[in-house]
């Protein structure tokens, strides 16, 4: 076994809020990072489009520029047949910020992870870690890359940005509310399609709603978002079976003209959540470890990487004793996601064609929780899974 290191802050979990959490700890703060990260970034990923207000997050990072070079797709415009069956569309060109983004999620994720090592951090890919803490408050933890010996770390703090599972904020103890039971079916596709594909477009059906959003290198994301019960009773596992359903669409279904399926059907949770509480003693949860967004409410990438920083914020101020920021993350983060159920729902309510139906019903019939509701910071809007 290799010797035991120390470092200021151990990141578990490299995505986008991971990364940036790791970024602004080695370029704001001064400390040393190490992000453990469960794969190695070449597989595919369901990609996202992001606004232009993205950028601004990015270029704090220091990352702009090379995002640029990195050949997202230019995104101008998204439609939508939300609350009637013709398309609205929200041109991005006519906004002050120009252009948003068709992200290559794989390429903007590695991106994020490369940019920590070139500034000093180390990110362990491949690789699952286990903990325990000692009875001075330190974390020691135990990271086991594939086909590689284990390599023991001890941390002052650590950051969970494990996702939806929350796993080491888990293991402090705390707990997800979780206020539906959204699921996202999501495949990516081999796409040849005409101008038209360069649109985002987001098409409520009488099960759910379903969005594609082109790619890099000729694909599409074709994603189905319906409750638990629904995808259970619908066969949506198999491609044909996806595509089968598509076809009820009127929107979608013209996009799957020049379509065929990459990969298959993957299933993942799209809920609606709060964790409680956001942090602890030497730990803080960002990303959605911290909270999670129903898709059609744009809170995706932009909270991901907001939170990250935030929260290095908090864990610096914590290890260089500048003050306790954890109850001034904890009530916007609080605070965000309120603010987010009443736009949810207002957003749903718009939807009346199918009210009846047992998946637009649950959402018209589910009371917003009693929240305070300052103005959000503007974290960019985005669908995301």
């Amino acid at each position: 076994m290799r010797c035991r290191s120390e470092v200021d802050v151990a990141i578990i979990g490299g995505g986008p809020s991971g990364c940036a959490a790791a970024i602004s700890l080695l370029k704001y703060g001064g400390l040393s990072a190490v992000v453990v990260e469960s794969s190695d970034y070449s597989c595919s990923r369901v990609g996202e489009t992001v606004s232009p207000s993205i950028t601004a997050l990015l270029a704090f990072l220091g990352v702009d520029d090379a995002f640029r070079q990195d050949s997202h797709l230019p995104a101008f415009a998204a439609a939508s047949a939300w609350g009637a069956p013709e398309l609205g569309v929200n041109t991005f060109f006519f906004t002050a910020e120009g252009q948003g983004w068709h992200l290559d999620r794989a390429r903007f994720d590695g991106r994020l992870a490369r940019t920590v090592g070139e500034i000093g951090g180390v990110v362990i890919t491949n690789a699952r870690a286990s903990w325990s803490i000692s009875d001075g408050g330190h974390w020691l933890l135990r990271v086991s890359p594939l086909y590689e010996p284990p390599i023991e770390f001890v941390a002052r703090y650590v950051i969970d940005a494990t996702g939806y599972k929350a796993t080491v904020a888990r293991s402090c103890g705390a707990r997800r509310r979780i206020d539906d039971q959204l699921l996202a079916v999501a495949m990516i596709c081999k796409c040849s399609c005409g101008p038209d594909s360069e649109r985002l477009l987001v098409e409520s059906a009488r099960d759910g709603w379903w969005y594609a959003a082109k790619l890099p290198s000729e694909r599409m994301a074709l994603c189905f978002m319906s409750d638990s019960l629904v995808i259970r009773n619908l066969d949506v596992r198999r491609a044909a079976s996806l595509f089968r359903l598509a076809e009820q669409t009127v929107h979608i279904a013209n996009r799957l003209t020049h379509v065929s399926p990459l990969t298959s059907p993957c299933v993942t949770p799209a809920y609606s959540s709060l964790l409680e509480p956001l942090g602890g003693k030497n730990w803080i949860a960002a990303g959605d470890a911290a909270a999670s967004f129903d898709p059609i409410c744009s809170l995706g990438i932009g909270h991901a990487i907001y939170s990250g920083i935030y929260a290095a914020r908090v864990a610096c101020a914590d290890l260089v004793g500048s003050g306790n920021l954890l109850k001034q993350y904890s009530a916007g983060v609080t605070r965000t996601y309120g603010e987010y159920l009443q736009r949810r729902r207002r957003l749903y309510e718009a939807e009346m064609r199918w009210s009846e139906h047992p998946f637009w019903r649950r959402r018209r019939q589910a009371e917003p929780s009693d929240y305070a509701f300052p103005p959000r910071i503007d974290t960019g809007q985005n669908i995301a899974l």
